[in-house]
């Protein structure tokens, strides 16, 4: 097919620790896999991702996030200066809203919406 499809999987964990009363230093690591086909030309690909930052509730249903992050997949390892915003829509359920602007000399700005369950 001429259309390019892809899939990311990331698979990671993290620790956070008070700083504040409502804020949290985070830290996380995550196993990275890509697969793209475009052109009929398949590609797969596995990595590592590190991220380090700053989370704070700003109010009961609003947390506001930024970060560093790095991540090397494949080809050329990249840092980007992340910033994000969690709203907890009811008690085990949020809408995740992020951005994320690479460091290297390219300056991409990516977005990324996604959902977190919990107990």
């Amino acid at each position: 097919s001429d259309t390019p499809e892809g899939d990311l999987i990331s698979l990671g964990i993290g620790y956070h620790s008070p700083i504040g009363r409502k804020t949290d230093v985070v830290i996380s690591a995550s196993y990275i896999e890509t697969e793209f086909d475009v052109l009929a030309i398949e590609s797969k690909e596995y990595g590592y991702g590190l991220m380090v930052g700053v989370r704070s509730m700003t109010s009961d249903i609003l947390e506001m996030n930024a970060g560093i992050s790095h991540v090397d997949v494949g080809g050329p390892s990249s840092a980007d200066f992340t910033f994000g915003a969690v709203i907890n829509l009811s008690g085990s359920t949020a809408l995740i809203l992020n951005s994320g602007i690479t460091l290297d000399s390219e300056r991409d700005l990516d977005f990324a919406i996604g959902f977190r369950l919990s107990n």
